[in-house]
């Protein structure tokens, strides 16, 4: 090498004659073949042909064929299988769902049956011929002419043929206290006053005799029937007067049962637990379904499917499973001799290069051209290194350029020429280190002369295991490496750092706060060191100053899980209009406290809780007017950069108590009881408006919810939600009593956009349906 040539310019030649040969080898493009010919030369198909017998003899070629074309058909059997497990689970599914619905639909039969029940109890019960036979013979106590008897026969037989039912075989009425029963056929004298020993709805099979504890010989009460039963009513939701029965017909049932029945499947009836009706499966082995009745809850009805009912024919599965198999296995072969040919042809190129004599060469023994490769690559990698290293770079005060990645090549050549051989350290670390004084005060130290202090520390921490290089960013950041041999205790040395800067500051109130990155072992990874650190010192807003932080990868699990009231802008707008500086205080130290002492956030967490402060404290300013009705104009600074969660609450609460004070005073142009007044007639003047809400209220009157729900409990004796809600359903009574109106349009006309919430509300506060109330 002449005196004048640059050391980086000899490398890098010979870098680039290294690079190019280990590439040629490793795109099997490997010099001469032996005959002549380059091995990245077009070759002939009596060539191609040649070279496929060849590789049928390496026992290389043919071990990674074997192995790929395993892994493929074990990948294909295990995804055919999975196919399998799919279509059985898919399967099942389906039969599970259709059976289900076939029991819904045997259920919306005996529905059917309990509805024409129930709308035969309720019509007898609305019956005014009925209802006057009642008052002849119980109230009035007074004899029953024969006509009377036959209208009562004739309203009952009337009430049982418009259901069209054939399964209904009778209707029965008795009075309490009276000894005669009143059938769609024929009056039924008892030798004693029936007592009422049956109330409510229900369902049971036996005969009426059984049922209604009386003895009698006729026909009619001895037989044994599915018997429906309510109390007899003749005023709305009045006193129980006596007991309806339904006869439903056994055998007509059992036989419509059977018709919806799908094949081989049985059936169970049951009121409670007792079961009133059951048909048998096919086979011993089922599986229940069970429905229970809309009409009454206390009736399920249960399908017995046989187990056969599930098993899942894989014939047709098969033939085309096996189709799909062959075709696999074909392309799994085709798949594996190419990827194997591909994977064989650079060491057959690199062994042509070893042996260029020899015209057909066939690669077994890969321990030599490996052994060759390695050398090669060792060689280019040990290269490399020297013209990555660190410590030179460090040395001319070029630490900067290298974690913002902006090192030219130039700056490398002037490096590097003077110590290009050494390679010191191999692991290294990125930190961050911030500075600042706290409480600022006055004749503090510059910013300039912590950071000297800083830096001068850093440098005198380096010893023959450790070196350190530092950098100033600005006038409270330095940014440092710290580059070592093995890996030591190195969580401890950053610690150690931080105590070492801390003394070097002399000053009591400087606050040191360092962010580590991971350890690296690549120099091309500095900018993401570098930024892996910025990170970890962003910790701080969460565990304050003065400490080192290692970074960590942020769990995204618990981001919202802050606290934040959602009437702050509102509440804040009024302690300011208030000029309530304490208030202010008690305000935002009760947020404070509720999201740092009461709730474990996270990093992101906090950082979330902050932006919510900032944009509540500028919506607050834009509630806040001037004197003349004009905004406040006032430009709300957020907090950028680091900064712990308490300077940041404690900046925005100085905010909020500068504006204050710049405020007019709060002139009180109506008492707090005209105010009060005025939202309560605004609440009875438009409690049937859908629109009206909390939000509406607070908006309005530029008060908060608790002050609503306070004035609410206080005038009303309820919370607004209740008061509302009870007015709207009481305007709706008077219009379901006035009649000619849809319960839509009267949910409509009452301030609910939803019949569903509507109908729910009716419920709760009168305790029936608004249909079962209009009848």
């Amino acid at each position: 090498m002449s005196q004048g040539t640059c050391p980086l310019t000899h490398l890098e030649k010979m870098m680039k004659m290294k690079n190019d040969t280990v590439n040629r080898l490793l795109q099997g493009d490997g010099g001469n073949d032996g005959n002549g010919r380059g091995a990245g030369t077009e070759k002939t198909p009596a060539y191609q042909a040649a070279g496929r017998r060849l590789l049928t003899k390496s026992r290389l070629f043919r071990r990674s064929f074997l192995f790929y074309l395993i892994m493929l058909l074990a990948f294909l059997a295990g995804y055919l299988m999975l196919i399998i497990f799919d279509y059985n689970s898919s399967q099942k599914k389906e039969l599970e769902a259709r059976f289900s619905s076939e029991s819904r639909l045997v259920g919306a039969l005996i529905d059917g049956k309990l509805s024409r029940a129930g709308h035969i109890t309720s019509s007898i019960g609305s019956s005014t011929t009925l209802t006057s036979l009642y008052v002849k013979t119980y109230q009035s106590n007074s004899a029953v002419d024969a006509y009377t008897y036959a209208q009562a026969k004739t309203q009952i037989l009337s009430i049982q043929s418009s259901m069209n039912d054939m399964s209904i075989a009778n209707v029965l009425l008795i009075f309490n206290g009276t000894q005669r029963i009143y059938t769609s056929s024929m009056v039924i004298s008892l030798e004693h006053p029936y007592e009422g020993v049956v109330r409510g709805p229900g369902l049971k099979r036996a005969s009426v005799g059984e049922l209604l504890d009386i003895s009698s010989r006729n026909i009619l009460l001895q037989n044994e029937y599915l018997i429906w039963h309510d109390d007899y009513c003749y005023t709305y939701q009045g006193v129980s007067r006596g007991i309806v029965m339904v006869l439903i017909n056994l055998q007509r049932l059992e036989n419509e049962i059977l018709a919806a029945l799908p094949k081989g499947c049985g059936f169970g009836l049951y009121f409670g637990d007792e079961l009133l009706c059951e048909l048998s499966a096919d086979a011993a082995r089922t599986r229940p379904f069970d429905y229970v009745s809309s009409v009454n809850e206390d009736v399920l009805c249960r399908l017995y499917v046989p187990e056969s009912a599930f098993a899942i024919d894989f014939s047709s599965m098969f033939g085309r499973a096996l189709i799909i198999g062959i075709i696999a296995v074909i392309l799994a072969v085709i798949l594996s001799w190419k990827v194997s040919m591909r994977q064989y042809r650079p060491f057959e190129s690199i062994a042509r290069m070893v042996r260029p004599d020899e015209q057909d060469v066939v690669v077994t023994d890969t321990d030599a051209v490996i052994g060759a490769m390695e050398k090669l690559i060792t060689e280019k990698d040990a290269a490399s290194r020297r013209m990555m290293e660190i410590r030179p770079y460090a040395r001319k005060g070029a630490i900067q350029d290298v974690l913002i990645g902006s090192l030219s090549l130039d700056n490398l050549r002037v490096l590097y020429a003077e110590n290009p051989g050494e390679l010191k350290f191999l692991y290294y670390a990125v930190a961050v280190v911030n500075l600042v004084i706290l409480p600022a005060k006055d004749g503090a130290a510059p910013s300039e002369v912590l950071i000297g202090k800083a830096q001068k520390a850093i440098d005198d921490m380096s010893c023959e295991c450790c070196a350190w290089y530092s950098s100033a960013v600005d006038h409270h950041h330095i940014y440092c490496i710290a580059a070592f041999d093995d890996i030591p205790e190195w969580e401890e040395l950053f610690t150690r750092l931080q105590r070492r800067i801390e003394e070097a500051a002399e000053v009591a109130e400087c606050r040191v706060t360092v962010g580590v990155s991971l350890l690296k072992d690549d120099v091309a990874q500095l900018t993401e060191a570098r930024e892996e650190a910025q990170k970890a010192l962003a910790f701080m807003i969460t565990g304050g100053r003065g400490a080192v932080y290692f970074y960590e990868k942020s769990d995204t699990a618990t981001d919202r899980n802050y606290w934040f009231p959602k009437d702050a802008a509102m509440a804040i707008a009024g302690l300011m209009q208030d000029r309530d500086n304490a208030g202010l205080e008690a305000y935002f130290g009760e947020l404070l406290n509720r999201n740092t002492k009461e709730r474990d956030l996270s990093l992101r967490a906090t950082r979330l809780l902050a932006d919510e402060l900032h944009l509540a404290v500028v919506h607050a300013m834009q509630e806040l007017t001037l004197e003349g009705g004009s905004e406040l104009a006032i430009d709300v600074r957020k907090v950028e950069g680091e900064a712990t969660i308490e300077e940041i609450f404690s900046y925005y609460r100085s905010v909020c108590e500068t504006v204050s004070a710049k405020l007019p005073p709060k002139t009180e142009d109506r008492s707090e009881e005209e105010k009060r007044q005025e939202i309560i007639a605004y609440i009875e003047a438009h409690y049937l408006d859908p629109d009206l809400s909390l939000q509406v209220l607070t908006e309005r009157f530029r008060v908060t919810n608790r002050y609503i729900s306070t004035l609410c409990n206080t005038a009303f004796g309820k919370n607004y939600l209740q008061y509302v809600q009870e007015k709207r359903i009481y305007y709706a009574r008077n219009l379901l009593d006035a009649g000619g109106m849809t319960i839509e349009e009267v949910a409509q006309k009452s301030g609910y956009s939803s019949v569903l919430t509507f109908r729910r509300n009716f419920r709760s506060i009168l305790g029936m349906n608004p249909s079962d109330y209009r009848g």
